[in-house]
């Protein structure tokens, strides 16, 4: 059966417009057993609508702020609102693409069936996807330019495939938020192109980006904030830790 073609669906509009889509404001984040905390004293606030790139070295904390904002992890001090409420009164509206390497590829799922689960947000863990999920599920791949691999076992994808099954997954979920943890790691540049152009339609339906990355010429941004050591750096300690090779 050949898909339908893949609509990103509009935001619904219904947060208060005040608020930003995330606000982080002084929020410290500490690993058990570890000397030092990952994020200390973090405030970043994310404009809705906006692409917004966390810049820094590998354990800056980048994947951490974005962790925090999903309830992944739990904050010393601060607070995390997303369209103006704690978390757990928006998830629906949130999508997370965790790194690759955080997922166990060894699950015996299909394509199709992995990208449905983007589904339960509005479906509730007791209820199964059912038709009209798996039809968006294939639609998504078939706009990601992989829908030949739905029946394919999620193990049996290269690193492109998997980012691109990923961000299909995320499609589905029609969130208003997306938080991506290094996107373009391990890809092709052919699903580096896709990826960038699905993200850019997300963007100009109004649909927020935020991007943990080394990569700041992979795609048009709005904003960068740059971690180092789990703290933001000002502009002028920022570019000083530029020529330092901290920030692309």
């Amino acid at each position: 059966m050949k898909p339908a073609v893949w609509e990103i669906p509009s935001p619904t509009d219904s947060r208060p417009t005040a608020d930003p889509a995330i606000a982080v404001c002084d929020v410290r984040v500490h690993y058990d057993g570890a000397a030092v905390p990952a994020l200390d004293g973090v405030s970043i606030e994310v404009p809705i609508g906006s692409r917004v790139a966390l810049l820094g070295a590998n354990g800056a904390g980048k994947s951490t702020v974005l962790k925090a904002i999903v309830g992944l992890l739990p904050l010393q001090t601060g607070t995390i609102q997303v369209f103006g409420a704690p978390f757990p009164a928006r998830r629906r509206q949130v999508a997370y693409l965790a790194q690759q390497s955080e997922l166990d590829w060894r699950f015996p799922i299909t394509v199709q069936r992995f990208v449905a689960t983007g589904r339960y947000v509005h479906l509730g863990w007791l209820r199964r996807p059912g038709k009209q999920d798996g039809e968006l599920a294939l639609a998504a791949l078939e706009r990601l330019g992989v829908a030949t691999l739905a029946q394919r076992q999620i193990g049996q994808l290269s690193g492109g495939q998997r980012q691109r099954v990923l961000l299909a997954r995320a499609l589905v979920q029609s969130a208003e938020v997306v938080l991506l943890d290094e996107p373009f790691t391990a890809v092709d540049v052919e699903s580096r192109e896709i990826l960038i152009d699905v993200l850019e339609e997300l963007h100009l339906q109004g649909t927020t980006l935020l991007i943990a990355t080394h990569e700041t010429e992979a795609m048009a941004l709005d904003q960068t904030v740059c971690l180092h050591g789990g703290r933001i750096l000002s502009p002028d300690t920022r570019e000083r830790e530029r020529l330092a090779g901290w920030c692309g």
